[in-house]
């Protein structure tokens, strides 16, 4: 036997055995890790790449790695096959199968391979590159070996194992330094980590002297540009937070935390509202000023299957009329790093099932303001007829109102109306159905710079009759700050991770 294949042959039968589509969930985590060295994985890569070039895999059916738990991954019996074009990111996908979903493919398939010769200052190397990955004053290939040093992605994404097996996922633009074959730095942009048992301690090191160390997990980490704020969250496992003259603080899967400059840790989102079934909605935080009567538990959300019913309430900004029970739930854009008010901002939703008659001054929409005294809505309002609108409401009054006739409102083919907010460079524009409408963007520019900016839904009727009201549905909210976002719809919730 040739001295590499001796030197390799445990791993063989393992390989053979993802080869046939014969590999059970065990076999695949043994060879996880064995693949501990630049060395194995290079060997890995070039093995398969012999079964490719002998065309094995053209009888295989291609399988479809996707975030959704399958009912038998824990059947001993369950066999992994999987796509080899472009041979080395199967090869990726195919190291990470027990728990990793963020595999992604790139666009154009590799027509070389890395040298078998790797290189021993290299502490990681690339696993995986979208079609659009671009980097600063360097270029990457699939499987090439790195050493410590920084890389900057300007735009797209790039994946890359460390020689302890954990795994990273950057997302542009990001900067990001390899300190060691198990630790890294975070200074910019977007991480999402996944650190088998083999890797137990990965440490991910943040520009606050915050250190992550992990604890066999799952998590991701949002750096914002220019020292703007942190965001943490842990998907799977647990993560250990180390800080300077403080002691160290465990996180759990679930909540969302935001790291401050000075290292102080909090929760960044508050319980949801939740529906009179105990559904979480999207929304976290109410108005200032609105929804005192309305409670935590809502009984006037439902969750439906293709969407949150929102039934309308009894209420009116222009006049402050019963605002207690105002139908004004959002969050709080703190939460994705609104800190001075100058980041872009952009909020939209999709609503269906939509009233067919309403009364006059029945209106919903979006909303965005620090208070009932300070707030900007866009949407629908019935006024003699429905219309589309935007008004800024001040100290109760309403002013700068816009509007356009109901016929100039698209509903898609789907009856779907897309409602959307917008500040650029600071200013506010409004679109409804694809109209745009003016807004009075000084309605909340000039308030205090700590008072926390909410961002949401309305749903509000004003004739007290017994027979008033309506009911809308939401089907999709979305709010981006900057390059952070959080996007809920009825079958997915994501937030400050990826773009639906």
């Amino acid at each position: 036997m040739e001295p590499r294949l001796e030197q390799f042959a445990d791993l063989i039968p393992l390989i053979d055995a993802i080869a046939d589509g014969r590999a059970t969930p065990d076999m695949v985590l043994a060879l996880s890790n064995k693949l501990c060295t630049p060395e194995a994985r290079h060997f890995y890569l070039d093995y398969l790449a012999v079964h490719h070039e002998l065309g094995w895999h053209d009888d295989v059916p291609a399988a479809i790695l996707t975030d959704e738990p399958s009912d038998d991954v824990d059947d001993p019996s369950t066999t992994y096959r999987f796509p080899l074009k472009p041979i080395i990111a199967a090869a990726a996908a195919i190291l990470l199968a027990v728990g990793l979903y963020f595999a992604f493919l790139p666009s154009t398939p590799q027509s070389t391979l890395p040298d078998s010769h790797s290189d021993p200052s290299s502490v990681a190397m690339i696993s995986d590159l979208s079609g659009d990955a671009q980097f600063a004053n360097a270029t990457y290939a699939l499987g090439a070996e790195l050493p410590p040093g920084e890389i900057s992605l300007i735009s797209g994404r790039a994946q890359m194992m460390f020689s302890s097996t954990a795994v990273v996922d950057l997302s542009g633009p990001c900067r990001f330094e390899m300190i060691g074959p198990n630790r890294g730095q975070l200074t910019e942009g977007i991480l999402e980590a996944y650190v088998p048992a083999a890797a137990h301690g990965f440490t991910i090191d943040l520009p606050s002297g915050v250190q992550i160390v992990d604890l066999g997990t799952r998590f991701e980490v949002i750096v914002g540009r220019d020292g703007g704020p942190t965001l943490m969250r842990v998907i799977e496992g647990r993560v250990a937070v180390n800080r300077r003259r403080a002691p160290e603080q465990v996180l759990t899967p679930g909540e969302l935390w935001r790291i401050d400059a000075d290292g102080a840790i909090r929760q960044s989102a508050p319980r949801p509202i939740v529906t009179d079934e105990g559904a979480a909605t999207p929304f976290d935080v109410r108005l200032p000023g609105s929804g005192a009567r309305l409670g935590q538990v809502d009984p006037h959300l439902t969750m439906g299957p293709r969407g949150l019913l929102m039934h309308s309430t009894m209420s009116d900004l222009r006049g402050a009329t019963n605002l207690d029970e105002g139908q004004y739930p959002g969050i709080d854009l703190r939460r994705l790093g609104e800190e001075a008010g100058d980041a872009n901002v952009h909020i939209e939703a999709v609503f269906d099932q939509l009233p067919k008659a309403t009364r006059d001054f029945d209106g919903y929409g979006l909303f965005v303001g620090t208070s009932t005294n300070a707030v900007i809505r866009t949407g629908v309002l019935h006024w003699d007829r429905r219309r589309a609108f935007s008004v800024a409401t001040v100290d109760g009054g309403d002013v700068d109102l816009a509007d356009v006739p109901e016929d100039r409102i698209a509903i898609n083919a789907d009856g779907e109306l897309v409602v959307s907010l917008e500040r650029t460079a600071g200013v506010w524009t409004a679109h409804v159905g694809g109209a745009a409408l003016k807004v009075n963007s000084n309605a909340i520019a000039n308030v205090a710079a700590n008072a926390p900016i909410v961002a949401g839904v309305f749903v509000n009727h004003t004739d007290p009759g017994p027979d008033s009201g309506f009911t809308v549905r939401l089907k999709r909210f979305t709010v981006r700050v900057g390059i952070q976002e959080m996007t809920w719809s009825s079958s997915k919730t994501t937030d400050s991770t990826e773009k639906e």
